[in-house]
């Protein structure tokens, strides 16, 4: 029985040193690639640490669809044994997957990530095998904040003191969103349009031809008393 206990423990140690030299590091620039973890579909070794670097070109995101992913269960406590941690180098967010997961995809924020398989020395599964993506970045609007602006809708043209002759109101837009609106009423345009300076001129002259009118009928009336007192004054 020794010697089995003993023969596993070099078999392990042989199958660690040999993933230990071999390097399973891969980098990937290309715009669609495959990514797996090593010796997939057969099970992953144990105390690996294997990472998978992509990075493409500026302005994309990068969408990797796992098609099967069968790592190591956690325990109790959903603690990980055996995970694959994803980092997204710009951004510097990580996100850590194990056990036996259905497809899922995962997208980037920016156009580098790592995928990275870490394995215990205790058992191995299938591993994962994934395709990726890149994919267009959302474009970001910038947008500012515009200055109050005065709109009108009138029918015809308004006078100098931006008053509508049609009488439609006149909205004022501010930098909060809310709108001030204001009616003006037609008649203004009448006492201050063009027309409306013959209008007031000719009130003018109707008013002072009514006072002058006035005038005399009231000089008539003085008149009048004046001669009346006095042929009184002259029979006594």
């Amino acid at each position: 029985m020794a010697y089995v206990y003993v023969l596993s423990l070099l078999v392990l140690s042989y199958n660690t040193l040999v993933f230990a030299d071999e390097s399973c590091d891969e980098n990937f620039t290309a715009m669609t690639g495959e990514v797996k973890s090593p010796n997939y579909p057969e099970k992953y070794p144990t105390n690996v640490q294997c990472t998978n670097d992509i990075h493409v070109g500026d302005g994309y995101r990068i969408e990797v669809s796992f098609q099967n992913f069968k790592l190591e269960p956690p325990d109790n406590t959903l603690r990980c044994y055996d995970k694959l941690e994803i980092l997204d180098v710009v951004t510097e967010e990580t996100e850590e997957y194990c056990g036996y997961k259905d497809p899922f995809t995962y997208v980037s924020t920016s156009n580098h990530i790592q995928l990275t398989l870490i394995s215990d020395s205790a058992s191995a599964r299938q591993g994962y095998i994934a395709t990726y993506q890149a994919t267009s970045a959302p474009t970001t609007v910038q947008t500012t904040t515009p200055l109050p602006v005065t709109t009108s809708q009138p029918e015809n043209v308004a006078t100098s003191n931006d008053t509508a002759v049609s009488g439609k109101p006149t909205e004022t837009v501010g930098d909060s969103g809310t709108s001030d609106t204001t009616f003006h009423i037609p008649w203004m345009h009448v006492l201050f349009g063009v027309g409306g300076v013959v209008g007031i001129l000719t009130i003018l002259i109707l008013a002072m031809a009514f006072i002058y009118v006035q005038q005399m009928r009231r000089d008539d009336r003085i008149r009048l008393v004046e001669q009346d007192n006095a042929g009184i004054h002259y029979d006594k």
